[in-house]
């Protein structure tokens, strides 16, 4: 089944790029790395090769070109055949800097040894240091963790099942894939629920004025924005603060069947029309999801009964809006498949880079090892 699934992602591609070729551990083509660091982890991955047997390697790009960073990486290190024959113990890191996209490729003798799910761990855990441009940490970080669960080679079945269990009772209460959607959810809502008491407040005779509160309402937005920030949850909750204060102040609760009717609005038009504009370009989806949002918010702001606050029907599309689900948001943050991220959501399409990495030691050809779509896929 492994072997038709490769089979089909390379006659898929056979129009595409020519994957690069990987004659030495690190290929920087994105020239996005120190040289003093490059050069440090290229001589960390050799070592590690010859005291475990694993061939493990780090392709950066600037971007695809449009195809997914899954088919992109597979078809790339199955170029390469990184690992031995028999034992398939070659692993790929790729990062597509423009793309802002991520992803672990194993071969199938390391599936053993690093679970999906313990892939896409690594890959959060570069998201803080890719989002601050320190490429430098977040490649050393990946390569290090890499390195530390493969240091004893092919793991056996023994050892698989320990840690199966291990993971099972470690397993955290929200998949990572699904962290960025519950966090935006749960902002939107709450900030729906603030709009609708301050919304109550201002009926009070004698209340809080509508400055007053739209000035409350302001600072608290901009506490969410910066503290989420702070927790690498990017401006995408932020902005669920906004279009929930917004809401809360119109129609949300109030009108129950345009509540219910407008998340369906806002994540059906954002999805139309990031597909028709976007397609391959992350960045650019995400500013045409949050801009549906907020364009679907002002216009069912028009069906407030109270009259309270109420902001017209005519609307004007926002600047920019995520739904923030996905890897990244991504953040991982927007809504993405499982070919995209969980996650997800931050990133641009690009040409890729004509550089290339200057090492000029080789010697790092792979030794014919299989593989065939273990490993994981992120944004930041």
């Amino acid at each position: 089944m492994r072997s038709l699934m490769v089979l089909a992602l390379l006659a898929g591609a056979a129009v595409a790029a020519e994957a690069p070729v990987i004659t030495e551990p690190i290929t920087d083509l994105s020239r996005v790395l120190g040289e003093g660091k490059r050069l440090e982890l290229d001589q960390r991955l050799r070592d590690h090769q010859a005291k475990s047997g694993v061939q493990l390697a780090v392709v950066i790009v600037d971007s695809t070109e449009g195809e997914p960073i899954e088919q992109w990486s597979l078809r790339t290190a199955v170029a390469w055949g990184g690992g031995g024959k028999r034992r398939d113990d070659g692993g790929l890191f790729v990062l597509a800097v423009k793309d802002r996209r991520m992803r672990i490729e194993l071969g199938y003798g390391l599936e053993g040894r690093i679970t999906d799910a313990q892939a896409e761990q690594i890959l959060a855990s570069a998201q803080g240091d890719l989002r601050a441009a320190d490429y430098d940490t977040a490649v050393a970080g990946v390569v290090e963790q890499l390195m530390s669960m493969t240091a004893g080679g092919v793991m056996t079945a023994a050892e698989r099942a320990r840690i199966d269990d291990e993971l099972a009772r470690n397993q955290p209460l929200i998949d990572p894939s699904w962290q960025p959607f519950v966090f935006y959810t749960l902002t939107l809502l709450v900030f729906g629920i603030i709009g609708r008491v301050a919304k109550w407040q201002l009926k009070v005779p004698g209340g809080p004025s509508k400055a007053m509160v739209a000035s409350l309402l302001a600072l608290l937005i901009v506490i969410t924005e910066f503290a989420f920030g702070l927790a690498g949850r990017g401006w995408t909750l932020g902005w669920a603060a906004l279009c929930g204060s917004l809401a809360g102040l119109t129609f949300f609760l109030s009108e129950g069947m345009v509540t219910l009717m407008y998340p369906v609005f806002f994540v059906v038009f954002g999805s139309l029309f990031s597909t028709a504009f976007a397609s391959g370009a992350p960045t650019l989806e995400t500013a045409i999801r949050l801009g549906m949002q907020l364009f679907v918010t002002v216009f069912f702001s028009a069906f407030d009964s109270d009259g309270v606050i109420s902001f017209g029907a005519s609307g004007s599309s926002g600047n920019s809006r995520s739904t923030a689900w996905n890897s990244n948001a991504n953040d991982s943050g927007s809504l993405s498949s499982s070919s995209r991220s969980t996650g997800s959501m931050f990133g641009s399409s690009s040409s890729s880079s004509s550089s290339s990495s200057s090492s000029s030691r080789g010697g790092y050809s792979g030794g014919g090892g299989g593989f065939g779509g273990g490993g994981a896929s992120s944004g930041w």
